[in-house]
This record gives structure tokens, sequence and C-alpha cells, in this order.
């Protein structure tokens, strides 16, 4: 199993997307691209596919950007994986129905990896994804 870039980054955007406009301003590409060392071309792309997806909403002109949709909360990274075209695919998946050999008594494993991790994609939110990273890294306290 492998995540593509297109999955990865998309879900980094959100989440940087998500943390920057807490100040109530749309975030620009070229920010989120810079705050997360990604080419704002392949970024660009990134965020039209989500928009279409309804995770984000884009303004246009000089202060224009884009921000979230819906609350992180609601916004699962299996929306944001399956909204940049991501697949998970484990090697049992490929297998054709019917098909017969040594492989197919680990079938069971990798049907109940699959579903352990579309469970936990579907389960797991943008905001989720923040806390967590928050509690790991408290902000500095400011020194006397």
């Amino acid at each position: 199993m492998k995540v593509s870039t297109r999955g990865h980054y998309g879900l980094r955007a959100v989440v940087a997307i998500s943390r920057m406009a807490k100040s109530g301003m749309p975030v620009s590409v070229s920010d989120v691209a810079e705050s997360e060392n990604l080419s704002d071309t392949y970024l660009e792309q990134l965020v039209s596919r989500l928009r279409r997806a309804g995770i984000l909403r884009s303004y246009r002109g000089a202060r224009g950007g884009y921000e979230l949709l819906r609350d992180p909360d609601t916004i699962t990274v299996g929306e944001i994986l399956k909204a940049t075209g991501e697949q998970i695919v484990f090697p049992e998946d490929l297998t054709p129905a019917g098909a017969s050999g040594y492989g197919r008594p680990a079938q069971a494993f990798w049907n109940d990896l699959s579903e352990a991790v579309a469970k936990m994609m579907d389960e797991t939110t943008v905001g989720d994804l923040i806390r967590r990273w928050e509690a790991d890294n408290p902000p500095a306290s400011p020194r006397n």
C-alpha cells in the first residue's frame, strides 16, 4: 500500500488551510505552498479538486484564497483522499475473484486490513488531526 503525493499533499493542504484560516481571511495557495514546502502549480490542481468535492470554498480577488466549506470536525481523511483521486489498494485486493493458489488463505487478512484502514480514514477528521498535532506540539512558554 502506498499513498500518492496527490493524497498526501491534499491532506496537508486541507489541514494547513484549516489552521491558517483561523485569522478569518481566505488562505492563498502560495501561503499554503510556502508553509508546506509544496509546488504552487501542483497545489493549485489539488485545491481545485478539493473545491469541486465540496471541501474548500474559493474567493477571487486581491484578498482571495481558500477556506474550508465545512467545519474541520465534519471533513474526514477518507473524503479528502477520495477527492484527490487516491485509491488505497492492498495486494490481495488485486486478486481476481475465483482465483486459486497459495495466496488465498491470506485474503482474509488483506480484507480485514483494508476494512480497518477504510474505517480509520472515514472516522478521522481534519479537526482530529489538528488537535492531535497541537497536543503533541504545545506552544513554547514565554521566558521571563
